[in-house]
C-alpha cells in the first residue's frame, strides 16, 4: 500500500524544472544575505553581546533552552562566524560548491538564529526550511558556478518540498480562527497599528468595510494556495499558486511593514513554476533535458533514502500539527483523540536540533490583534525641564503621566529605526513585562550615546514609555485616545557622577 501511494504521488504530482529550482536557490540566498547584513551584523553588539538585552532567565522561560554559541566562541569568534556565514551564503547564491555549502549554511544560520531567539519571526523559519529542502534537490544544474552532475531525484524530495510550501500557508490559515478573523475585523485593527501599519494602511483606517472584505479575502487566499500546490489531478495548478503567493506577500507589504517577507515568498513561488512557464520565455530556453529522472522507489538501494525522506516529512507534519493542536479550526477534534497531547503537541526533540524545521509556527498577519495598538517611545528631558518626544514638546502632570496633543499624532508616527529596534526586541507587546529593568536601562543608555555630543550635554533625564492607543469608531471615522506611561527613568546626572 505505501509503495502504491508513493508511486501515485510520483506519477500525478511530482514535476519540476531546473530553472525553477535555480531561481528558488538564488532568491533564498538573497533573503539570507539581507537578514545577515541588515539585521544580524547591524545588531551584533546590542542583541547578541549585551547581557542586559539577552537575559538568560527571560529567554529560557519564554522560548526554551537554546545553544550558547556566543559563550562557546566569544564575541570575536561569533562575529567571525557570522561573516563566515555571509561568505557561505554568497557561495550558496551563485551555486559555488553547491552540494557542500547547503548543509553547512543550514547549520550555521540555525546557530545564529537560535542565539537571539527574541528577534525571531516567521521570516527566519521560512529561510531555514527553504535552505533545508534545497539540500535534497538539484538547485545547481543551471545558473550555477558548480558543475553539478545530473543524478536521479527522489520523488519524495520534490513532493516533500511542495508539501512544505503548502503547509506554510495552510497552517497560517488554520491558526486564524479568533474572533477578529471570523468577524472580519483583523485588517481593520492591523491598519491602526502605529508601528506596523504602512502609509497606504493609514488611508484604509476610515474604510472599515474595505478592511473587512480584505480580511475574509486574505483568509480564503491562504486556504486556496495549498490546494492549488497539491492539486492531484491532471491539470497542473502550481503556476496559479505561485502567482497567488507573490500577490499575497505584495498585499501584506502594502499594508504592514514586515521586512523582507516578499523575498522569501517570491523564492517559494519560483520553485513552483512549471516547465510550461519557462518554455514561453524564448531567451531562457535551454537545450538540455529539463527534468532529471525520478528514482524508482521500489529499488532496494533507494529504501534508505525513502526512509529518511519519510521521517523528515513526518517531522514536518508533526511540527505543523503542534500548532494546529492549540487555537486552530480543528483543535477541538485533535484534542478529542486519545493521548492527543503526546501525539500532536509534545516535543520529543531538543529545541536546537534541526531548528526551524521541526517546529513550524507559520503566522502571516496577527492571529489575535490587541485592543491597545500603541508602541514604545523614548521621551527626552533637557536641563531646563522641557520634555520632548521626537522633537515635539509635551507636558508631564503631577501623576507622572505625559500629556499629548492628539492632533499632532493622528496620522501615526514615522517608522523610526529606534522604535522599530526596541519593538522588534520584545516581539509582542504583551511580553515586554518579562524583561528586567536592566534591559530598559541599556536601551536608554544606547539612545543617549547615539545622540550628538551637543545634545548629550543638554539632556537631564531619559524616559522609556509606552504610548497606549485606543480607537473607537464614530460613524464612518475613528477617534483615538492616547496615553503615555513611563516604564523606566534614567537620570543622566547620577550616571555622570558614577
Amino acid at each position: 500500500m505505501p509503495i502504491k501511494l508513493l508511486e501515485y504521488i510520483k506519477s500525478r504530482t511530482v514535476s519540476y524544472d531546473f530553472r525553477s529550482l535555480a531561481l528558488w536557490r538564488i532568491l533564498t540566498g538573497i533573503a539570507v544575505l539581507y537578514d545577515l547584513i541588515f539585521y544580524k551584523l547591524l545588531f551584533l553588539e546590542k542583541y547578541y553581546f549585551s547581557d542586559a538585552l539577552r537575559p538568560e532567565s527571560t529567554l529560557n522561560s519564554f522560548f526554551g533552552n537554546g545553544f550558547g554559541l556566543i559563550e562557546a566562541l566569544g564575541t570575536t569568534g561569533f562575529t567571525v562566524f557570522v561573516y563566515l556565514s555571509v561568505l557561505l551564503t554568497l557561495f550558496y547564491t551563485v551555486g559555488l560548491f553547491d552540494k557542500l555549502v547547503k548543509p553547512v549554511l543550514f547549520l550555521c544560520y540555525s546557530l545564529i538564529v537560535i542565539n537571539s531567539l527574541y528577534m525571531l519571526n516567521g521570516f527566519h523559519f521560512m529561510i531555514l526550511v527553504s535552505v533545508f529542502w534545497s539540500i535534497f534537490l538539484p538547485t545547481g544544474i543551471v545558473w550555477s558556478l558548480s558543475k553539478t552532475k545530473e543524478v536521479a531525484i527522489h520523488p519524495l524530495a520534490v513532493y516533500g518540498f511542495y508539501l512544505q510550501i503548502a503547509f506554510i500557508y495552510l497552517t497560517g490559515a488554520m491558526l486564524k480562527n479568533g474572533p477578529i478573523w471570523t468577524e472580519g475585523s483583523a485588517i481593520e485593527l492591523i491598519v491602526q497599528d502605529e508601528y506596523y501599519a504602512s502609509n497606504f494602511a493609514f488611508i484604509l483606517r476610515d474604510f472599515p468595510e474595505i478592511s473587512q472584505m480584505l480580511t475574509y479575502a486574505s483568509l480564503m487566499w491562504e486556504f486556496l494556495i495549498p490546494i492549488f500546490i497539491l492539486w492531484p489531478f491532471k491539470r497542473n495548478l502550481r503556476l496559479i499558486a505561485a502567482i497567488m503567493i507573490v500577490l499575497y506577500h505584495i498585499g501584506i507589504g502594502m499594508l504592514v511593514q514586515v521586512g523582507p517577507f516578499l523575498i522569501i515568498g517570491t523564492a517559494f513561488s519560483a520553485a513552483l513554476l512549471p516547465r510550461q512557464f519557462w518554455e514561453r520565455l524564448e531567451f531562457l530556453k535551454i537545450k538540455k533535458v529539463l527534468e532529471l529522472p525520478l528514482v524508482s522507489i521500489r529499488k532496494t538501494t533507494n529504501h534508505i533514502k525513502t526512509f529518511v525522506l519519510l521521517v523528515l516529512i513526518l517531522m514536518m507534519v508533526k511540527g505543523n500539527l503542534r500548532y494546529w493542536y492549540t487555537g486552530s479550526y480543528v483543535s477541538s477534534l485533535m484534542q478529542a483523540v486519545p493521548n492527543s497531547y503526546d501525539l500532536f503537541y509534545k516535543r520529543y526533540i531538543p529545541s536546537y536540533f534541526l531548528y526551524g524545521f521541526k517546529d513550524q509556527p507559520w503566522v502571516f498577519f496577527q492571529m489575535d490583534a490587541q485592543d491597545d495598538l500603541g508602541l514604545f517611545v523614548i521621551v527626552e528631558e533637557d536641563k531646563s525641564g522641557v520634555f520632548t518626544l521626537k522633537g515635539t514638546q509635551i507636558k508631564k502632570n503631577s501623576k507622572d503621566t505625559f500629556i499629548l496633543d492628539q492632533s499632532k499624532f493622528k496620522n501615526g508616527f514615522e517608522h523610526d529605526l529606534q522604535y522599530a529596534d526596541f519593538n522588534y526586541m520584545v516581539s509582542l507587546k504583551g511580553v515586554s513585562d518579562v524583561f528586567p529593568d536592566s534591559v530598559y536601562k541599556e536601551l536608554l543608555m544606547d539612545h543617549q550615546l547615539e545622540g550628538s555630543q551637543k545634545k548629550q550635554k543638554t539632556l537631564s533625564n531619559l524616559y522609556l514609555c509606552y504610548l497606549s492607543k485606543k480607537s473607537k469608531l464614530t460613524g464612518l471615522f475613528y477617534e483615538y485616545d492616547y496615553k503615555l506611561d513611563c516604564l523606566y527613568e534614567l537620570n543622566l546626572k547620577k550616571l555622570e557622577n558614577k
